[in-house]
């Protein structure tokens, strides 16, 4: 009996401690030589609210409670009718004294969510609401005018910091964090952009020479080719955010179509296209 009363005490002393440990969990250290090199990925927490009431207290209590749960930082959960709750927390170490503060930027990389709440606290401090993000709002709205979700960040080397983000969107459930050192993000976003131009530009050119050559020989095969090649790169441009960003940047609603609208439309021109290149109502008459 003592030994059986023992291991129960000492289950009930380990259950009672878990909500603390949970909202206690040490954070996430990073070092600027790591920052330096690439991005960091944080470790994710999250909870998935189907009530759609939860608020940053509450979120607060169940994490405390161990309610979270742990996953990667692809944070994928395609088309989801829950609303999401996500945290994580980090400091930046610093092995000289030579840094106080750190300019990063904390990159969401799906510019398809339709309403971001982001809260931060500081050194355990109370979390208050910082920035409202989300592709229901018009581009210029964007602290920072980025494809991607940006947020640039100055904060103190060895101090903790912990974000609250809420995510509502119809689309699908993707975050893919990531934490950047600001002038390596830059660097990335230039190459990347240039990319981006190489292959608009590419696509632009066929459909322009393909268009000089079925106005020539007047073929109406190419018309249709032509017209899947522009439905192509809009839905291309749409997909990275490009299009919102330089096309319609006032409309979020036409954003909000956009994707499923140049799918549509290169299904129905590649279709056109491939039944009047190899003439089957031709070849297949009944």
């Amino acid at each position: 009996m003592t030994l059986l009363y023992r291991a129960l005490l000492i289950f009930l002393l380990m259950g009672t401690s878990l909500p603390g440990n949970a909202f206690s969990q040490p954070s996430q250290v990073i070092t600027s030589t790591e920052l330096s090199i690439d991005a960091v990925v944080p470790i994710l927490s999250y909870y998935a609210d189907n009530t759609y009431t939860l608020d940053i207290s509450g979120a607060q209590e169940l994490f405390a409670k161990g309610k979270f749960i742990r996953t990667d930082a692809d944070f994928n959960f395609g088309y989801s009718e829950d609303l999401y709750w996500i945290t994580f927390a980090f400091s930046i170490s610093e092995s000289t004294d030579s840094e106080n503060r750190k300019d990063i930027a904390l990159i969401f990389d799906y510019p398809h969510l339709d309403h971001i709440q982001i809260f931060r606290s500081e050194n355990g401090k109370p979390p208050t609401h910082w920035l409202t993000l989300g592709d229901s709002y018009p581009f210029d709205d964007r602290v920072v005018k980025n494809r991607s979700f940006v947020v640039p960040e100055k904060i103190h080397i060895n101090t903790t910091y912990r974000y609250w983000i809420r995510i509502d969107t119809k689309s699908s459930t993707q975050l893919h964090p990531a934490i950047w050192d600001k002038e390596r993000f830059l660097e990335k976003e230039l190459n990347q952009t240039v990319m981006h131009g190489m292959f608009y530009g590419i696509l632009l050119v066929m459909a322009l020479y393909n268009m000089f050559i079925g106005h020539s020989i007047k073929d109406k095969a190419y018309g249709y080719y032509v017209a899947y090649i522009f439905s192509f790169l809009l839905l291309q441009s749409s997909i990275n955010g490009d299009a919102f960003k330089y096309l319609w940047p006032t409309f979020p609603l036409v954003n909000t179509y956009a994707v499923p609208v140049s799918v549509f439309l290169s299904i129905a021109f590649s279709s056109a296209f491939s039944r009047d290149f190899l003439q089957l109502e031709k070849h297949f008459k009944n």
